[in-house]
């Protein structure tokens, strides 16, 4: 995620250090749905692929609604994700916090 906003991490590296920051994903989001307009572009690479959705899900405590265009590379070995980069517009994740 390297375009965070500050006071959002811009990189999270490892299985257990992303399931802890996801860990309070369910008690603060409702109605969410990450997987309109999915659309994959394949690389010459056969391991990489690029990714592109939008994504909207009520947020509990704010009662505001995050909604937000991303788009990721992925590279894949073995058929297991070895590099997810996430991008977005920061603005979006600021707005909705402040």
């Amino acid at each position: 995620m390297p375009f965070s906003p500050e006071g959002f991490p811009t990189r999270i590296s490892g299985k257990e250090n992303l399931i802890a920051h996801y860990s309070a994903w369910a008690q603060i989001s409702a109605k969410a749905h990450f997987t309109s307009l999915l659309v994959f572009y394949p690389m010459q690479d056969p391991e990489m692929v690029f990714a592109e959705w939008k994504g909207a899900v009520d947020i509990m405590p704010t009662g505001r609604n995050y909604s937000q265009t991303y788009g990721g590379l992925f590279h894949v070995e073995n058929g297991k994700i070895k590099l997810f980069r996430k991008y977005y517009d920061p603005a979006s994740l600021k707005a909705l916090v402040n």
